[in-house]
């Protein structure tokens, strides 16, 4: 039987996914996203999964004469997870860079799964729904990143613009209804 060209241990896994992950940071850096993101994706292709047992694990005790399956370590297993939140992280700031804030959306959401006070999460889903024109949602997540970090000046000015069209949004809300009041009153008469 041949040597696989691919890696066949956790940790071997593990390593790959940060060479893929440095691959990623390398083309972000070079304005590539999109080419960025195909390296990060891949990171959750080689690392999902390595925590639990996996099917068919029968098959692999067949072909190890010690019958003895791989482990993961507490070590690698934080190794796992930071790589996984790193990846969500950074497919988000891409996908911001790409202008697609439902897609950054989406692996915001999956970052804070892995770490619920990211303050980079939150700051970056803010942003995702600030795009989406979800601002109470936008101020909801900035504020919670403001609060975990109060001198961060780049969430600081992104809260206050935030904010700013909330207000807006409440006066043109209160003009509407105020307008609708007074026809209201007009027509009782």
């Amino acid at each position: 039987m041949s040597e696989s060209p691919y890696p066949q241990t956790p940790a071997d896994k593990v390593l790959y996914a940060e060479q893929l992950k440095a691959e990623g940071n390398a083309l972000f850096g070079q304005g590539q996203f999109q080419k960025a993101i195909s390296k990060y994706v891949k990171i959750f292709a080689w690392t999902t999964g390595l925590k639990q047992p996996q099917m068919g694990m029968e098959s692999l005790l067949a072909q190890n004469p010690n019958n003895v399956l791989p482990t993961v370590t507490d070590e690698l297993s934080q190794r796992i997870d930071a790589i996984q939140l790193s990846a969500n992280l950074n497919a988000t700031q891409c996908y911001l860079k790409l202008n697609d804030p439902a897609r950054a959306l989406k692996f915001a959401n999956k970052a804070l799964e892995l770490d619920q006070q990211n303050i980079k999460a939150l700051f970056r889903r803010g942003l995702a729904f600030a795009g989406l024109r979800d601002n109470d949602s936008a101020e909801r997540d900035l504020a919670q990143a403001l609060a975990l970090s109060p001198n961060d000046t780049g969430i600081q000015k992104t809260l206050k613009a935030v904010r700013a069209k909330l207000k807006a949004e409440e006066k043109k809300h209160a003009k509407k209804w105020q307008g609708a009041f007074e026809k209201m009153n007009l027509d009782e008469e």
